[in-house]
């Protein structure tokens, strides 16, 4: 068997502020059209960095990172928004908004784990950061 598109999860995280994140796009991409970006960190020093390696053959981030590029909602956030998330068990949809970062701090995490990932937005636009993640557009309900 081959996984691809699979990072292993902490069970809190990808049940807890990761799906409130795939919630997010779950709900606007029924809206309009998004594009959506994402990736993982390592921590070689991350006492969960070896766990699946004999198991299933790969490394456990420590964390976890998306950009959701909207088209037009979310205009005071330049209908963009980008996450960045610890694989732990802390990682709670309640905590949502404590992962909610600007295009700069993500850009900077990425470097301090060696991923050179510039993305092309204008500077003010980079420096911004959400108040809080995005509330799902009305009419959408994925209880």
């Amino acid at each position: 068997n081959y996984m691809t598109n699979t990072l292993p999860q902490i069970d809190k995280m990808t049940r807890g502020a990761w799906l409130a994140t795939e919630m997010v796009i779950e709900c606007y991409r029924d809206v309009e059209p998004l594009y959506i970006v994402g990736g993982a960190a390592f921590d070689r020093n991350d006492d969960m960095f070896d766990y699946f390696e004999a198991s299933h053959g790969v490394k456990t981030p420590s964390y976890q990172w998306k950009v959701i590029q909207a088209t037009d909602s979310n205009a005071d956030d330049y209908s963009r928004i980008a996450y960045w998330m610890p694989n732990t068990e802390e990682a709670k949809a309640s905590k949502i908004d404590d992962y909610v970062v600007s295009i700069d701090t993500l850009e900077s995490n990425l470097r301090a784990y060696g991923q050179d990932i510039t993305f092309n937005f204008p500077a003010a636009e980079k420096a911004h950061t959400p108040s809080s993640s995005w509330s799902n557009p009305s009419g959408c309900d994925r209880s």
